[in-house]
């Protein structure tokens, strides 16, 4: 990658363009490593997540939380990450469930339930800056829009599963991206990524074995661990009697 920014700042770019140049690269590769993550998290390990999308989201929106001068605070990006989160998940289901047994549209229902979602993320702003904690307020205004679309994905998994799986999946999805985000955060994982294009055969090699990959999952070690690894001795050994 080096020659690419030499060659930027040889036609008269400035180094502070070429500065951003880097950031956006390393923001679209890591993209890919995200979803990369995702699949063995999904294929490898067997969590269970919202689809690609969403966890793919959760962790950008993770990743502006946590931003601080161009640094990364993990914390500050857990705490609103972990509230904001929730708040979004109970309401889209309490708002969804009082709109469960109307006869109505998908669309408009689902507008109802964005805008529940939408109040109760502001009424969460305004009380925290009654008490004294503003930082709410001077999030990115684009990322709370991004975090208010996310009632789709919730709802459909309400809708389709039930309860109990769209807030098991609902937690797996959060888990999966907190995961993705602290690794996307390693700064040598960064400064890797923005000096080095093996990264993209690296990504290569590691999506075409999981896409033909079939062996059993870890979590299903466990599940089956009792057949996998259990005592199949039978017990027709047994000692034969005079007759």
């Amino acid at each position: 990658m080096d020659i690419i920014w030499n060659l930027l700042i040889q036609r008269g770019i400035p180094a502070t363009e070429v500065a951003l140049y880097k950031e956006v690269f390393v923001i679209l590769i890591l993209l890919p490593v995200v979803t990369t993550i995702i699949g063995i998290a999904r294929y490898v390990i067997g969590i269970k997540s919202l689809g690609i999308f969403t966890p793919v989201i959760i962790t950008f929106l993770l990743y502006e939380f946590g931003n601080n001068a161009g640094e990364q605070d993990i914390w500050k990006a857990v705490k609103y990450g972990v509230l904001l989160y929730t708040i979004t998940l109970i309401t889209s289901w309490l708002v969804y469930r009082v709109l469960k047994y109307l006869r109505m549209n998908y669309i408009p229902k689902l507008t109802l339930v964005t805008l529940g979602v939408v109040i109760s993320l502001f009424a969460c702003i305004v009380v925290a800056g009654i008490v004294g904690f503003n930082g709410p307020v001077f999030l990115n205004k684009f990322t709370l829009i991004i975090l208010a679309i996310l009632v789709e994905p919730f709802v459909s998994a309400f809708a389709r599963k039930g309860t109990s799986y769209g807030f098991n999946t609902a937690i797996d999805t959060f888990i999966t991206a907190l995961f993705c985000y602290i690794f996307i955060s390693i700064t040598r994982l960064q400064s890797f990524v923005e000096t080095n294009l093996l990264i993209i055969p690296i990504l290569i090699i590691v999506n075409v074995y999981l896409g033909r990959f079939t062996g059993l999952r870890l979590n299903e070690y466990w599940r089956f661990r009792s057949i996998l690894f259990g005592d199949n001795k039978t017990t027709n050994d047994q000692p034969k009697q005079d007759n």
